[in-house]
């Protein structure tokens, strides 16, 4: 999913659903979807949080802008979040 579209904090413009229930491995449905928050134009950006997003809650506390340069290799663009102790 991060090839697919790229990470901002301010102005994301898709979100994660996710149902477990809904998973079939036979008809090859996996229970999650990526859909559209707004209508999208023609060659519009995809964004997404890869640290805020809907399902991300478990990454909320801990999960800042150190991270994202550890994990993905980028500083994220304004804004930031910064995680001190």
């Amino acid at each position: 999913q991060s090839d697919m579209m790229n990470h901002h904090n301010g102005k994301y413009n898709v979100a994660h659903r996710y149902n477990p229930y809904k998973s079939d491995a036979l008809s090859n449905t996996p229970g999650y979807e990526i859909v559209t928050t707004k209508r999208i134009k023609q060659s519009e950006e995809l964004y997404q949080s890869y640290n805020r997003c809907n399902i991300c809650s478990d990454l909320f506390d801990w999960f800042g802008t150190p991270e994202l340069f550890l994990n993905y290799g980028f500083v994220e663009p304004l804004p930031q979040r910064w995680l001190f102790d």
